[in-house]
């Protein structure tokens, strides 16, 4: 894996790169047409490739607000280089000694795509940053808008041309990280623990709009009013990494919280993933680094 902190919630770990590139409406749906005829043509063979969903990569793979995902880097035209995909360069490695027909499919990347996922059950933005034939079998790489990163059968991705991507709505994601003088197991507990809803909410979350039974439907002491309906919600020990992630309706907001602990040390690093916001960011951003604070406090005591 990338590094240590890099894990999977699909078969199998790997390491990836992410990337960009702006597309024409001609462009896509010439893509679309190359698209079509590589499937035709193909039998899949469904090779563990193209399942992959690491959404927890998040050190690996950070959040890419949607006007930015042009400025990520990627390799054209070719496979990566082993060290190469020890960097953000780069998406999977093919050892062609066992598979010496591989090779590039005849797609631009980047490119930005939807993909319905089983996961989070509703259609993801991703960014597809690399395009593969692995013997019959055609897969693509990815990365998420909200961190992480995943992979699937071509068949499974739809491209998206100029039109739709001026569509999207433009929102950012708050990224923050708390290092925090406790183990991971009493920074979870307090991060779970419904006797501490009051402690972590006061001063920071206004009750207004807010249902009282809001924490039923929760797995984590935090709440944002604007989420709108949950529709996946994830939070277990993974990979030895206490990890939370909760997925919504709106904007396809979604929630992470990843902790790694530093035994030696005797810390546990928070890591926050939130957003998209669209136009609350900075209030926004304010109340979870206050969360964070009185996370950390409370861990500590």
């Amino acid at each position: 894996m990338k590094t240590l902190t890099t894990k999977c919630l699909g078969l199998i770990a790997f390491n990836f790169l992410f990337a960009c590139g702006q597309e024409t409406d001609k462009i896509s749906i010439n893509q679309e047409l190359e698209k079509e005829k590589i499937e035709k043509k193909e039998d899949r063979k469904n090779h563990p490739y193209g399942g992959w969903y690491c959404p927890d990569n998040l050190m690996g793979f950070p959040p890419v607000d949607i006007t930015n995902w042009q400025n990520v880097p990627v390799i054209e035209g070719r496979f990566p280089t082993e060290e190469e995909v020890k960097t953000e360069a780069s998406l999977i490695l093919i050892d062609q000694n066992k598979y010496p027909n591989s090779k590039i499919l005849p797609i631009k990347t980047p490119q930005l795509a939807t993909y319905a996922s089983p996961h989070t059950y509703r259609d993801e933005i991703i960014i597809i940053i690399q395009a593969i034939q692995i013997d019959t079998d055609s897969i693509v790489g990815f990365r998420y808008l909200n961190g992480g990163n995943g992979s699937a059968h071509l068949s499974e991705v739809k491209f998206l041309n100029q039109n739709q991507i001026n569509e999207i709505p433009k929102g950012n994601f708050v990224q923050h990280q708390i290092t925090i003088s406790a183990n991971q197991k009493q920074v979870w507990d307090i991060l779970t623990n419904k006797n501490f809803n009051t402690s972590l909410t006061e001063n920071i979350l206004s009750t207004q709009g807010i249902s009282p039974n809001w924490r039923e439907k929760k797995n984590v002491n935090f709440i944002y009013p604007n989420a709108g309906q949950k529709t996946a919600g994830y939070g277990e020990l993974l990979f030895g990494c206490y990890y939370i992630q909760n997925d919504y309706s709106n904007l396809n907001f979604t929630e992470k919280f990843l902790l790694i602990e530093d035994q030696t040390a005797g810390t546990t690093t928070l890591h926050i993933v939130c957003g998209p916001y669209q136009i609350d960011f900075k209030n926004e951003e304010e109340r979870i680094v206050q969360w964070a604070e009185q996370v950390k406090t409370l861990s500590e005591k």
